[in-house]
């Protein structure tokens, strides 16, 4: 099954599968989060490489030799609903913001890349996460948190 593996392989597995222009994943830091809930989303820039020097981002250090991207942030927009008068569908709706920067790729979730709803599905309306996509993320998050709680003597 290609999307367990995915989340099991080992970080140069999952780098190797990191491509430009891949829509993914990074879980949120409890404390920093907000209206966009417990996951962002990210348009990757560049192929993986690594980082050659140490680098500073707004007091986030990214270490030399360290695999990087570069990625350009989606920002929460809020619901917008993409279904009829008699059956409603709310999805999250996104926004590409502008301007880049460089990410580690340790904080990326290890799932398959994100996908959005098509032009048809949400009524031209672009950057649509569909219910089974967040739910997909958001179930992720709960294994890595059950998991991460019951190895904790």
């Amino acid at each position: 099954h290609p999307e367990t593996s995915t989340r099991s392989a080992s970080l140069a597995e999952f780098n190797a599968t990191l491509k430009q222009g891949d829509v993914r994943a990074v879980k949120v830091a409890d404390n920093q989060r907000g209206i966009e809930g417990p996951f962002w989303v990210v348009l990757l820039r560049s192929v993986m490489y690594e980082n050659e020097v140490d680098v500073e981002y707004s007091g986030e250090k990214i270490n030399a030799r360290f695999h990087v991207v570069r990625v350009q942030w989606f920002e929460f927009a809020g619901n917008v609903d993409v279904g009829t008068r008699d059956e409603p569908n709310q999805v999250r709706h996104y926004r590409l913001l502008s301007g880049e920067r460089l990410l580690s790729t340790t904080v990326l979730m290890r799932l398959a890349p994100v996908k959005w709803l098509s032009a048809r599905e949400s009524k031209k309306k672009a950057y649509c996460l569909p219910q089974k996509e967040e739910r997909r993320i958001e179930g992720s998050l709960f294994v890595h948190f059950f998991f991460k709680e019951a190895a904790v003597p």
